[in-house]
C-alpha cells in the first residue's frame, strides 16, 4: 500500500505571542503604535528625501531604499500578527504560510546586502571624496539595490523549494507568531538535515560576506578618519557613520543569534522575542536612528514640514490659522490641489476605521435577543447583544476613538494657540473681533459634534445608559448635520451674502417666471 501525502497540509496554526486575553489586549495596541510608526517614520524618510533636492545623494538614495524594505519587512508579520490577535484560532493557510516565509526570507536578506551596500558607500565618500560623484553613479546605485534584491529572491528561492518539499505530519500548531523557518523544520516528521544545512550554509555566507564588506569598509574609513587633522573634521566624518553602524549592530547582532547555531540549540519562545526585535523593532527603529542623529535629515523634514504643515493640523482649524495668522499668504497656501488633498487623507482614515470596526464586529455571534435598543445599528449597542467575548472589540473602540480625537483636538488646539496669540497682537478692537468672529463658527462645531460622540464612544460599552446613548446619538446624528449649515450661514457674512445674490439672481427669476 503507498504511503499517505503527509505533505498536503490545509492550514496551520500560529500559536503568537500570549494566550492571555489581558497579555492579547496590552500586546495588540503596543504592536499597532509600533507598526504604524513604523509605516510614518518610514514613509517620511521617503517623502524627505524625495521632495528635497540636497538630499539627492547615493547615500540618502540607499537610506530610502532601506525605508522600503523596512516597510515591506514589518508588513510581512505585522498586519497578519495584528489580526490574529483578534480571532481565537489563528490559522494561517499552508499556501499563506509559505508565502510569508518567503518574502520575509527576501527582505531581511535584502536588508543585509543593502547595510553592505550603505558601508561601502561611506568608504567612497569619506576616502575618496574627489571621487564619490564619479564613483557612486545613479547607474550603479540602481544595480547595487538591484543586486541585493535579487541576491534575497535567490536566497528565499532555494530555501522554500527545500522546505515545501517536507512532509509535516505531526502537529501543525507552530510555536511562534509568523511562519519563520526554524519552526517550520520543527515540525517536519522527515529529516531536516539537509534543511538545516541550507539555512545555516546560505546564512553563514550572507552574514559573513556582508559582514566582512561592512569591516573592510569601516577599516578603512577608521585610517581615514585618524589621518584627519582636525577633531570638528574627525568627528563630522565619524557622525555620518554613526547611524549606519547602529542599524547593522541592531541586525546583525539578532539574525546570527537567529541562525547561526546548530537546531539543538533553539529555543522557540527565546525566538519568538528576538523574532519581534528583529521584525517589528527595528525597522521602527531605523528612521528615528537615521533622523536624529543627522542633522541633513533633520534640516530637511524641518523643510517639508513647513510644506506639509496642512496635513498635521486639523483641516478647517488649520485654514483658520492661515487665514488669521499668515493672511498674505492665505490664498497660495490654501490651494485647491491642497485643499483636495486633505480631504481625500480625511476620507481614507474613516473609511480604514469603519473598515476595522465592522470586520471585527462582523465575526461576532449574536444568539441573545436580537431587539435592538436604539434608533440605528450603533456599535455600543451591536456590542451588548453578542454572546461572543467583546473585549477587544471594547478596548479597539476605546483606542481607536480615543486616538482621533486627541490627535484631531491636539491639531485644533494647536491651530487656535497661534490665532489666539496673532488676534492679541492686532492694535485695534474693531479687527481683533473681526478675527475671532471667523473663528466662531468652527469651535461651535466643533464643540456640538466632539463633546457627545467622544461620550458615547470613548467610555466602556457596559457602563452606557441606553436612553443616553439614544439622546447623545440623536444630538450627533440629527442635529449636529442639521444646525452646522445653520451655525456657517448665519454667522457668516459672506455666506448670507451668497445667498442674497443666489436669492436675487436665480431663484426670484425662476419664480417670476413661474
Amino acid at each position: 500500500m503507498a504511503e499517505p501525502n503527509h505533505s498536503a497540509v490545509a492550514e496551520f496554526v500560529l500559536e503568537g505571542l500570549s494566550d492571555q486575553a489581558e497579555m492579547k489586549a496590552a500586546l495588540f495596541v503596543l504592536l499597532l503604535l509600533i507598526y504604524t510608526v513604523t509605516l510614518l517614520g518610514n514613509v517620511g524618510i521617503i517623502v524627505v528625501i524625495r521632495s528635497d533636492p540636497r538630499l539627492h545623494t547615493s547615500m540618502y538614495f540607499f537610506l530610502a531604499s532601506l525605508s522600503i524594505v523596512d516597510i515591506c519587512f514589518s508588513s510581512v508579520t505585522a498586519p497578519r500578527n495584528l489580526v490574529n490577535f483578534l480571532l481565537e484560532r489563528k490559522t494561517i493557510s499552508f499556501v499563506g504560510c509559505m508565502s510569508q516565509a518567503f518574502f520575509y526570507i527576501i527582505f531581511v536578506t535584502t536588508e543585509c546586502f543593502l547595510l553592505a551596500v550603505m558601508a561601502y558607500d561611506r568608504y567612497v565618500a569619506i576616502c575618496n571624496p574627489l571621487l564619490y560623484s564619479s564613483l557612486m553613479t545613479r547607474r550603479l546605485c540602481m544595480w547595487l539595490v538591484v543586486g541585493s534584491y535579487i541576491g534575497g529572491v535567490l536566497n528565499a528561492i532555494i530555501q522554500m523549494t527545500f522546505i515545501i518539499r517536507l512532509p509535516f505530519c505531526s502537529s501543525h500548531v507552530i510555536n511562534h507568531f509568523f511562519c519563520d523557518v526554524p519552526p517550520l523544520l520543527a515540525l517536519s516528521c522527515a529529516s531536516t538535515y539537509i534543511n538545516e544545512m541550507i539555512l545555516f550554509t546560505l546564512a553563514g555566507i550572507i552574514e559573513l560576506s556582508t559582514i566582512s564588506t561592512i569591516l573592510v569598509s569601516y577599516i578603512f574609513i577608521s585610517f581615514a578618519i585618524l589621518r584627519i587633522h582636525s577633531a570638528e573634521g574627525r568627528q563630522k566624518a565619524f557622525s555620518t557613520c554613526a547611524s549606519h553602524l547602529t542599524a547593522v549592530t541592531m541586525l546583525y547582532g539578532t539574525t546570527i543569534f537567529m541562525y547561526l547555531r546548530p537546531s539543538s540549540s533553539y529555543s522557540l519562545n527565546t525566538d519568538k522575542v528576538v523574532s519581534v526585535f528583529y521584525t517589528v523593532v527595528i525597522p521602527m527603529l531605523n528612521p528615528l536612528i537615521y533622523s536624529l542623529r543627522n542633522q541633513d535629515v533633520k534640516d530637511a523634514l524641518r523643510r517639508t514640514a513647513e510644506r506639509i504643515t496642512c496635513f498635521l493640523l486639523g483641516v478647517m482649524a488649520y485654514d483658520r490659522y492661515t487665514a488669521v495668522c499668515k493672511l498674505l499668504f492665505y490664498a497660495t497656501t490654501m490651494s485647491r490641489a491642497r485643499c483636495y488633498g486633505v480631504m481625500v487623507l480625511v476620507y481614507t482614515m474613516g473609511f480604514l476605521t469603519s473598515l476595522v470596526h465592522t470586520i471585527l464586529a462582523g465575526r461576532l455571534s449574536f444568539c441573545r435577543a436580537r431587539s435592538i435598543n436604539h434608533f440605528f445599528c450603533e456599535l455600543p449597542t451591536l456590542l451588548q447583544l453578542s454572546c461572543s467575548d467583546t473585549h477587544t472589540n471594547e478596548i479597539l473602540q476605546v483606542f481607536h476613538t480615543g486616538l482621533n480625537t486627541v490627535g484631531s483636538v491636539l491639531m485644533i488646539l494647536v491651530s487656535y494657540t497661534y490665532i489666539l496669540h496673532t488676534i492679541l497682537q492686532i492694535a485695534l478692537a474693531r479687527r481683533r473681533f473681526k478675527a475671532l468672529s471667523t473663528c466662531t463658527s468652527h469651535l461651535t462645531a466643533i464643540t456640538i459634534f466632539y463633546v457627545p460622540g467622544t461620550f458615547t464612544y470613548v467610555q466602556a460599552c457596559k457602563a452606557c445608559s441606553q436612553d443616553q446613548a439614544k439622546l447623545v446619538s440623536l444630538c450627533y446624528t440629527i442635529l449636529t448635520p442639521t444646525l452646522n449649515p445653520l451655525i456657517y450661514s448665519l454667522r457668516n457674512k459672506d455666506v448670507k451674502a451668497a445667498l442674497q445674490r443666489l436669492w436675487v439672481q436665480k431663484l426670484v427669476p425662476c419664480l417670476s417666471g413661474l
